[in-house]
């Protein structure tokens, strides 16, 4: 007599990131097929972050850090509306996260109210690429999260990640 194991995946940490207002909080109920709110309560990541002062220059620093240590993805929301205030914590994180390399896709949210999507996926791309090693595994999605094509787009991306 044998006994045959299934070998079940371990569970993935998807850790989910970004300023506040950027969609968040949004992009959880959509994932979960659930109605969006019409107010949105602030939530407890939103006061996460205080200013210090780091090697003579003042920094941002985030208690993100001590949620990303055992992360399998992140999933990092900006706001195409701030765009140029949110690339900076962006480039501040990544700088802090890349030796990690893990698998990390930025969301670029309310590119409805912006310029084209494609547009917005190659900024934000261009100044990522610099920061990241060359096998680093990433993505852009420029998305408005009010629409199920963002939805399906992220699953794409994210689907095989959870998977292996």
């Amino acid at each position: 007599m044998s006994l045959q194991f299934k070998r079940t995946p371990k569970p993935k940490k998807v850790i989910i990131l970004g300023p506040v207002s950027a969609g968040k909080t949004t992009l959880i109920y959509r994932l979960a097929n659930q109605p969006v709110p019409v107010s949105m309560v602030p939530t407890a990541c939103d006061v996460l972050e205080k200013n210090t002062e780091e090697n003579g220059r003042r920094t941002i620093y985030s208690e993100q850090k001590h949620y990303t240590n055992d992360a399998d993805i992140v999933v990092y929301v900006l706001s195409a509306n701030e765009l140029s205030a949110h690339i900076n914590k962006l480039t501040e994180f990544v700088a802090i996260e890349e030796r990690k390399q893990v698998p990390l896709l930025v969301l670029v949210n309310k590119s409805d109210l912006k310029q084209s999507e494609e547009q917005l996926e190659h900024e934000v791309a261009d100044i990522l690429v610099p920061l990241l090693k060359p096998a680093h595994s990433f993505n852009v999605i420029s998305c408005s999260l009010t629409t199920d094509t963002t939805i399906d787009k992220l699953r794409k991306w994210l689907e095989p990640k959870l998977i292996d």
